[in-house]
Parts: C-alpha cells; structure tokens; sequence
C-alpha cells in the first residue's frame, strides 16, 4: 500500500544493492537513514546501463583490480564485507561516481 513507501523505506534485508545507491549502500558510515524517492531514478539509471551494456555486472571491477584490492585488504586484516565495499567503490570510481 502507498503507506509504506518512503515512510521508513526498505530494511537492508528488503534492499537489493545491486539497484541501490551508494549512499544506501553505505548509509551505515552516514550515521543515519536516508530515504529518498530519487533511489528509483538510481535503480532506473541501472537497469539502462545494463541495457546499454549488455550485462548485468555494471559496478564490478575486472579480476586484476578486484585480486589486488582483495589481497592488500586481506594482510589489513579487512572483513569480506570491507573488501566488497572496497570493490564497489573502485567499480564506482570507474563511472567517476565515486573520486577516491
């Protein structure tokens, strides 16, 4: 029902992060919920690129740069969480989303 849109939005077991914005995706690291209706206009945005693409994998990172990430991350003693988020990012910093 109408509702339940955008009221409290989805909880992360209700989210996709493959169609979620970044700053759901890390919204943990903002100190807070942020709910917007623009996350629709993200999640469309996806979809085209995966049309344009031809591939579903849109914000992945080719094996060279996910082995590095990962193994430098590893002796860091990084969690596998820490090291997606870091691989999301790189992916992200590809499309010039994201500026490291």
């Amino acid at each position: 029902s109408g509702r339940n849109f955008y009221t409290r939005g989805p909880s992360r077991a209700e989210q996709t992060d493959e169609y979620s914005p970044p700053e759901s995706v890390f919204k943990n690291f903002f100190n807070g919920t942020i709910i917007d209706p623009s996350f629709d206009s993200w999640s469309i945005g996806i979809v085209a690129l995966e049309l344009l693409l031809g591939t579903p994998n849109v914000f992945s990172v080719d094996q060279r740069t996910k082995a590095i990430i990962s193994h430098k991350m590893r002796k860091e003693g990084a969690s596998d969480r820490e090291i997606n988020y870091a691989l999301y990012l790189a992916a992200l910093s590809q499309f010039c989303i994201f500026n490291p």
